[in-house]
């Protein structure tokens, strides 16, 4: 996806098997939670205006790189419980409301990373602990209580 102004981007629970590329976009909401980027994942030049949902996913298995690069991120960003098995780059990038990438220390789903990332000149709180407001992009059979 390339140069795209895109309403909804929800794609829970799917295995991408090819690369997938996101560049020059606006996102206006987007959730990636329970999806497997098996052959990676570029974010670069890109705007995401609500909470994005990474939670709980395996990704870029087979040396194929996850790299978000130069991007904003309005809302907060959750990597609750996601598990990292190559090359990770995450810079320059702006969370206006922070994540937990590397929150949740104490905790057995905090972001695992089996190779060291690359996580450098990125602006706003980047070790939050919790999910931030989760129920902004939750989508509920009934109400919460």
């Amino acid at each position: 996806m390339q140069n795209c102004i895109v309403e909804d981007l929800v794609s829970p629970s799917i295995e991408f098997e090819h690369p997938v590329r996101i560049t020059g976009s606006t996102i206006v909401k987007c959730s990636f939670n329970y999806a497997y980027f098996l052959a990676g994942l570029t974010i670069d030049h890109s705007t995401f205006n609500s909470y994005v949902d990474f939670e709980f996913g395996g990704h870029n298995q087979n040396n194929s790189p996850l790299t978000i690069t130069n991007s904003t991120f309005e809302e907060f960003v959750n990597f609750f419980d996601c598990w990292f098995k190559s090359e990770v780059i995450i810079s320059h990038n702006h969370f206006v409301k922070g994540t937990n990438l590397l929150g949740n220390m104490d905790d057995s789903y905090r972001t695992h990373f089996e190779v060291e990332p690359v996580i450098e000149n990125n602006r706003g709180a980047i070790d939050l602990d919790g999910e931030g407001d989760k129920k902004v992009n939750t989508i509920y059979l009934r109400n919460p209580e």
